[in-house]
């Protein structure tokens, strides 16, 4: 007798908690659709950091595990309107000579350069390199 009495009780609970769900059907529903979209939103998240991940392994492949880049510790200021860099070429050919580097690669950089052409004048920034840029990251082109 006890275990159909205990059916009984399990029955009559479920048979109020789909009363109540269907009396409160909106509040479920809105419930419900938050809970799904907190799930998705989370999942969203996951899979950009996933793929932010693989980005970035994937550069620093093309970049290869022995690269390593050299910038010059800013402008110094001289005289009135002279800049040099804190860095020179003839630093990047002490560089070469180290044992175990097989591969330099100079690029020069400088603001504030103004282009003409025609009538028309524009201040950019401006970069150059030597030729063997993409070569030496593994770019193909």
């Amino acid at each position: 007798m006890a275990l159909f009495q205990k059916i009984s009780q399990l029955r009559e609970f479920v048979e109020e908690v789909v009363k109540i769900l269907y009396y409160y059907r909106g509040r479920v529903i809105f419930s419900f659709s938050g809970v799904a979209l907190g799930i998705l939103s989370i999942c969203i998240i996951i899979t950009t950091i996933d793929g932010a991940n693989k980005k970035a392994q994937e550069i620093f492949e093309a970049l290869g595990p022995d690269s390593i880049m050299v910038f010059g510790g800013g402008e110094r200021q001289r005289a009135a309107r002279i800049r040099t860099s804190s860095i020179k070429t003839g630093d990047a050919d002490l560089i070469a000579r180290v044992e175990g580097i097989y591969d330099i690669m100079k690029i020069y950089s400088a603001r504030n350069v103004m282009m003409r052409y025609k009538d028309r004048n524009w201040q950019t920034q401006a970069i150059g390199s030597t030729t063997n840029y993409f070569e030496s990251f593994s770019w193909g082109f």
